[in-house]
């Protein structure tokens, strides 16, 4: 892999280091370092993928603070977006208690700046989006879950009661949490491989979950800053967490993640859901 990266950036002279950074299961991510310069290089598992993230950067590097797009393009095979190195603190999910106040009210106020901005195009597909998701994890999860068709029905109930033509069709990240902010005297946004349009309540689910409450109601207080908080908020949280930890089961079995810290910590949340509803 790094010879063919250092093909894609034609500077193989300058180039002092290739790091593997991280993986997911949609993208690689290394960093480049030069003579003179660093460079993150992303390998996308998806063209879709890539085009997307390319076309966000590309529109939000007017209006938000993002890594500058050096390049994207697909060689050999490989679907990749070459974009500045940002240097900062980036916080794992398992750091995110040791955010500071200050802190979280600037990333409240970044992602009501996020939620203010045009969207990228006209289209509205979100709730044909949730509905899919919806169906295809009710059949994945019938021989994991003893109420798999309770949780189900509540969800499609919900998503009819609670969503539908109910939101500001708004450009939502889909993946908001600390590990995709860097701080420094300003904060960076990154990783938009999965940018859509939809109900901006949604890019509060994964940040909510892990922050104590009182640093959540600092995300809320920087948010308020700018731009009111959409209605039936507290309602529409617990819908997609619920969604999102439903769905992501369903992602983790397809996967074969079922091992993973990720599938445990959504059928957390599924059994915090089970015994509010059954007991």
């Amino acid at each position: 892999m790094e010879e063919k990266i250092k093909k894609i950036l034609k500077k193989s002279n300058e180039i002092i280091d290739i790091k593997k950074l991280g993986n997911s299961y949609s993208s690689n991510v290394y960093l480049i370092t030069l003579k003179n310069n660093k460079y993150i290089f992303k390998i996308l598992k998806l063209d879709e993928k890539r085009k997307v993230e390319a076309s966000a950067l590309r529109y939000l590097s007017k209006n938000l603070n993002v890594p500058k797009l050096i390049k994207t393009g697909i060689y050999e095979g490989i679907y990749y977006n070459i974009m500045e190195f940002i240097d900062g603190i980036s916080y794992e999910d398992n750091d995110s208690k040791n955010i500071k106040e200050s802190d979280l009210i600037r990333i409240g106020e970044m992602l009501s700046n996020f939620h203010s901005l045009r969207t990228i195009n006209d289209s509205d597909m979100w709730y044909e989006y949730l509905y899919e998701r919806i169906e295809n994890a009710h059949i994945k999860l019938q021989n994991y879950l003893n109420n798999n068709e309770v949780i189900y029905i509540d969800l499609l109930r919900e998503l009819n009661e609670q969503i539908k033509n109910n939101y500001p069709l708004t450009l939502l990240h889909m993946d908001f949490r600390p590990g995709n902010i860097i701080i420094n005297d300003k904060l960076y946004l990154i990783d938009f491989e999965s940018v859509k349009n939809g109900d901006p309540v949604f890019d509060f689910i994964k940040i909510k979950r892990l922050l104590t409450k009182k640093q959540f109601n600092k995300i809320l207080e920087g948010y308020k800053k700018n731009r009111e908080l959409p209605n039936d908020f507290e309602n529409k949280v617990r819908f997609y967490n619920l969604f999102d930890s439903y769905t992501a089961l369903d992602w983790c079995i397809s996967n074969n993640q079922i091992d993973t810290d990720y599938y445990k910590l959504n059928m957390k949340e599924i059994k915090k859901y089970e015994k509010r509803k059954f007991q």
